[in-house]
């Protein structure tokens, strides 16, 4: 791994919103380097937009605080200046990451960092690189995200500046397989590194000690569950197709539930059960509730590439899995049922339902040890020190 390091990580959302893969990397990393992790800006007009009016004032507060907080050993996080919306247009981009790249010189010199790795997730700073004195540059990507219809900016514009930034950076890493092979054209330097999987913690649901939490307790099995934001990528006509076809099945989601129209419609359903976010330390004792775990998302270019975290955390757990038949989960196939259509994915439930067995939930667990987010950090640190090494053999 990766050791004595100054990291700038431009993050794609807040520090305490989810815990995502950035989160993970950066958590790790900090263990033997130092990290500054850059919330991603909040827009001045924030408090205007549903699912994102809570995260405004208390981002605006920290903010004007000018404090960078440290959130763990040598992990800081800062909260930068808030940004103009329409963050793709030209003129605005290049406004805000002004804005932004003043405040992080400012941050980072404030911490001493020198020579910095800087690790980028956020599409749209690609004028960042080059600009912090950094050593090497590298970008994630989770999506092709001018296919992204959360984005409220043009396409083209979208397109433009991403591929301009996968351009720039002398590393990129995808987390599908089929993401990394469709940016290949744009930089040779592409690598597919998967997503990783807390095995250990989640493989706490196979323990017949665990305790079921309260509010699940007492719901009969079986128990349909679901973990993650309750948002527009899930099918809602799959829901609906289990609950009208399995009138002795429950459904339990466990994730934030904005106020949506996917949330709207769940809720009017019969035996749908929402407890809201929970803790990751938390998550393998209401998995322990579930009798099979789903990933009903829609299908089509919004998941062409998308990995859930999720998927590897419920095999982890051992329960059976049943997902739509996205590209990038087809390197699990022999561990997940796929089925596209509601009618098919209920039967596909059904099956897993009926298949499950002690020793098919180990197995699917164990599937999952050689896949730990340290093991990724490992295989991303050697891409890393490669590069290090290629530029010191040209400067030399």
């Amino acid at each position: 791994m990766l050791q004595d390091q100054d990291i700038i990580c431009i993050a794609p959302e807040a520090w305490n919103v989810s815990w995502l893969d950035v989160h993970r990397y950066m958590h790790i990393l900090a263990s033997d380097n130092r990290i500054l992790y850059v919330e991603r800006p909040i827009s001045i007009v924030s408090f205007l937009v549903p699912g994102q009016r809570e995260l405004f004032l208390p981002q605006l507060k920290q903010w004007l605080s000018s404090s960078v907080r440290e959130v763990e050993p040598n992990l800081y996080v800062g909260t930068p200046p808030p940004g103009l919306p329409m963050r793709f247009e030209t003129t605005i981009l290049l406004f805000n990451q002004f804005i932004r790249r003043t405040w992080v010189k400012s941050v980072s010199k404030r911490l001493g960092f020198k020579n910095p790795i800087l690790w980028i997730y956020d599409s749209d700073a690609e004028p960042l690189v080059g600009s912090l004195g950094e050593k090497i540059s590298l970008y994630t990507i989770t999506d092709d995200y001018a296919n992204n219809p959360f984005y409220h900016n043009r396409k083209k514009q979208i397109h433009k500046w991403d591929t301009l930034l996968m351009k720039k950076v002398d590393l990129l890493l995808a987390s599908a397989s089929n993401l990394a092979d469709a940016k290949r054209d744009v930089n040779p330097n592409v690598y597919y590194t998967p997503h990783g999987v807390e095995s250990e913690l989640f493989a706490q649901a196979l323990d017949s000690d665990l305790s079921i939490p309260e509010e699940i307790a007492n719901i009969p099995a079986p128990i349909v569950g679901y973990m993650g934001r309750v948002d527009e990528p899930i099918d809602v006509s799959i829901i609906e197709a289990m609950v009208k076809t399995y009138p002795d099945w429950n459904f339990v989601f466990v994730g934030p539930v904005p106020k949506n129209k996917t949330t709207d419609s769940l809720k009017a359903l019969d035996r749908t059960h929402f407890v809201g976010l929970k803790p990751v330390s938390e998550l393998p004792y209401y998995m322990k509730g579930m009798s099979v775990c789903i990933i009903p998302y829609k299908f089509g270019l919004r998941t062409q590439y998308t990995h859930p975290l999720k998927a590897l955390e419920y095999l982890a757990s051992g329960r059976p899995v049943v997902s739509t038949p996205m590209p990038a989960l087809q390197v699990h196939k022999d561990y997940i049922y796929f089925a596209k259509e509601p009618d098919a994915f209920a039967r596909a439930v059904e099956q897993a339902l009926k298949e499950d067995n002690p020793q098919k939930r180990l197995a699917r667990s164990q599937y999952t040890q050689d896949k730990t987010w340290r093991h990724q950090v490992d295989n991303i640190s050697l891409l890393i020190q490669q590069i290090l090494e290629q530029k010191l053999a040209k400067s030399s």
